[in-house]
C-alpha cells in the first residue's frame, strides 16, 4: 500500500498508481486499461475506536438508534456497530478481560475523560431529532462552528452524553452550515436530471 489511497484489482493491472486520481476526483474516475476499481480505501488507516461500556447491548441499542448504524456483531461482552459496512465504534464490556486483559476500570469515573467521540454524519438534522426523542443529555446545544465569521470547518455540531457518560459530538460534514449543502447522492442525481432536461 502507497501513499493515501489503496486499491486492491479483482485482475492484476501494470497500471502504475501515478496514474489513478487524487481522493478528490475519485468521483469521476474511470480505471485506466481496462482495470477494475474494485475495494478502495481512501485513507491507509480506518479509525476503530473502542470503548469500555457497563452495559454493552444498552449502549449497543443507544448508538445504533442515535446514527443510525447497524450491530455487526451483537451480545453482551462485545459489540461492533458499523455504517455503510465500516466499522465506527466498538463496544467492550468493562469486566470481561478476553485474552488482552482489562480494558478499562469501571470505577474510574467520568468515562472517557479527556475523549470525545465525534461522528461526522450527513443526516445531521434527523440525528438531532432522534436525541430529543431519545432524551439524551445535551452538552451544548446545536450551534455553528465557528459561531461566525469565515474559516473553520463552517459545519454545525451537538454534543451530548450517551447512556454511560461518554461526551458524543455529532456534526455535519465541513461547509454545510452555510445552507447550501446536499448530500453527494442527491447532488449526484440532480446534475443527472439537469444534464437530462
Amino acid at each position: 500500500m502507497t501513499g493515501n489511497s489503496s486499491v486492491e484489482n479483482s485482475e492484476p493491472s501494470e497500471t502504475s498508481t501515478s496514474e489513478w486520481p487524487a481522493v478528490s476526483e475519485l468521483s469521476r474516475f474511470t480505471p485506466p486499461h481496462g482495470a477494475t476499481l474494485g475495494r478502495v480505501s481512501l485513507i491507509g488507516m480506518r479509525p476503530q475506536p473502542l470503548i469500555a461500556v457497563t452495559d454493552v447491548e444498552t449502549s449497543s441499542r443507544w448508538y445504533q438508534r442515535l446514527l443510525g448504524c447497524r450491530s455487526n456483531h451483537g451480545g453482551s461482552e462485545y459489540e461492533q456497530l458499523v455504517s455503510n459496512d465500516q466499522l465506527v465504534l466498538q463496544l467492550h464490556r468493562f469486566e470481561v478481560e478476553h485474552h488482552h486483559g482489562p480494558i478499562g476500570d469501571r470505577n474510574d469515573k467520568p468515562y472517557g475523560n479527556g475523549v470525545v467521540l465525534w461522528f461526522e454524519v450527513d443526516d445531521f438534522d434527523s440525528v438531532i431529532q432522534r436525541a430529543s426523542e431519545m432524551g439524551v443529555e445535551i452538552v451544548m446545544p446545536k450551534h455553528r462552528n465557528p459561531p461566525d465569521g469565515e474559516g473553520g470547518p463552517n459545519h454545525w455540531e451537538c454534543w451530548m452524553r450517551d447512556s454511560d457518560g461518554y461526551v458524543v459530538v455529532v456534526a455535519s460534514p465541513y461547509g454545510t452550515a452555510s445552507g447550501t449543502w446536499r448530500p453527494r447522492a442527491v447532488e449526484l442525481r440532480s446534475r443527472e436530471m439537469d444534464r437530462a432536461s
